[in-house]
């Protein structure tokens, strides 16, 4: 009796339409109307039936974009825009973001996702590790789901120090992206700072370094030596002192120095030994040196 304006069926496309059984593929949305007549040969009679015909809805398709990596400290960016709904409906696309999994002693829940409800929401990560968000696609009937992984980086400072001193903190220093870490260089005693490299760099033999805004691993490294001290030994013309000259001597060492001085009247010398500790130098030079040119510390041998 009726069709969709666009329709293109007739009588024709009615399959045993002369049968109990009827039936017709129908070519367009909307809505049809049929007449059945029976008829007994005396008395025929109708009816009608009126049948709606819709396309099935096409599924939408949920696209959370591709795995991400990000270092502790940054903010992680979603993005679903490669979601889509090859039937445009029944309604527009909607979304709905959510935690599948996070790293040990997160505290975060799907409250912290911030626009969770649109297509490309954030969150700011509470540790380092592998968190797994789900994306739900649906298109007012259908849904369909996909999984995004993001993995945040905690960068660190590898720090380390050779002997005669430390560097602190040392180790592995975590620090966020764009932060800072200072470190204190102190020698031992008796030694002294030779140099401290960033990244196999000199800055030179400083006693605080701070590496600022941090984007990616680094090192840093401490190198001491220990103090050394120079002794100048000489003797006079009756006599010799051995070692003589320069003598380098590390701090807290001690030196041993043999005099000898020519007997009167004789070509023959005598020894005397001094031995010289360097605990500190500085005092020990004061009171040592001038008794080594003192002719009294020299006896002629009996």
């Amino acid at each position: 009796m009726s069709k969709p304006a666009e329709s293109l069926l007739t009588d024709n496309n009615i399959v045993d339409g002369n049968l109990p059984h009827a039936s017709f593929i129908p070519d367009v949305d909307g809505t049809y109307v049929l007449k059945l007549t029976v008829n007994d040969g005396e008395s025929p009679s109708e009816d009608t039936v009126e049948i709606t015909a819709s396309a099935a809805n096409v599924p939408p398709n949920a696209n959370a974009g591709a795995d991400i990596a990000i270092y502790m400290g940054q903010s992680a960016v979603l993005d679903g825009s490669a979601s889509n709904d090859s039937d445009h409906g029944p309604q527009p696309l909607t979304y709905l973001w959510s935690f599948v999994a996070a790293p040990a002693g997160s505290q975060l829940t799907n409250g912290s996702i911030s626009g969770a409800d649109t297509v490309s929401p954030s969150f700011i990560p509470d540790r380092p590790g592998t968190y797994v968000l789900r994306l739900m696609a649906f298109d007012g009937e259908d849904e369909d789901f996909d999984n995004v992984a993001v993995t945040v980086i905690q960068i660190s400072i590898t720090a380390s120090a050779g002997s005669g001193g430390t560097l602190s903190p040392s180790g592995s220093v975590t620090v966020n992206y764009g932060g800072s870490q200072t470190f204190t260089i102190t020698p031992d005693t008796g030694c002294h700072t030779v140099d401290v490299k960033v990244d196999g760099t000199s800055v030179g033999a400083v006693a605080v370094y701070t590496i600022s805004n941090m984007t990616a691993d680094h090192t840093i490294e401490a190198i001491f030596a220990i103090n050394q001290y120079t002794i100048t030994a000489t003797a006079g013309p009756k006599g010799t002192i051995s070692p003589s000259g320069p003598v380098t001597i590390n701090y807290g060492g001690s030196q041993t120095f043999t005099m000898k001085k020519r007997d009167v009247g004789s070509k023959a010398f005598s020894d005397t030994s001094l031995n010289l500790p360097l605990l500190p130098i500085s005092r020990q030079l004061a009171k040592c040196l001038p008794l080594i040119r003192h002719s009294s510390l020299l006896r002629p041998q009996s």
